[in-house]
């Protein structure tokens, strides 16, 4: 694992974290019959590419990440869930990484910032 990975977990009950890691690589975030505000506005990737794997069941997770990150979802169908972003995606040359959003969501949901 990088010095970046980590993992933050609510379950029956809630969890809020702000990663301020200057080397993300990996992130895995857990939301059983919980919720998770997670805020990266203050990270960085360690390369071009850093991956958030999500377990989301009856639970939410809420992110923030920085204005010049592109967002990429990859999760399996969500069943009765769903991954939603609220953000624009940096216009083409502004972007300086890309944020995978992998795993599973069923139950629940995903909203990015």
């Amino acid at each position: 694992r990088g010095a970046g990975d980590g993992e933050v977990r609510a379950v029956f009950g809630g969890a809020e974290k702000r990663i301020t890691s200057q080397n993300l690589e990996n992130l895995q975030v857990t939301a059983i019959f919980g919720g998770v505000e997670l805020d990266l506005t203050e990270a960085r990737l360690a390369g071009e590419k850093a991956t958030l794997n999500v377990t989301v069941v009856f639970g939410g997770a809420q992110m923030k990440v920085p204005p010049t990150w592109t967002v990429s979802v990859e999760t399996t169908t969500p069943l009765a869930g769903e991954v939603r972003s609220e953000r624009r995606q940096p216009a083409p040359g502004e972007a300086t990484g890309e944020l995978v959003i992998a795993g599973t969501v069923a139950f629940g949901g995903v909203t990015v910032e």
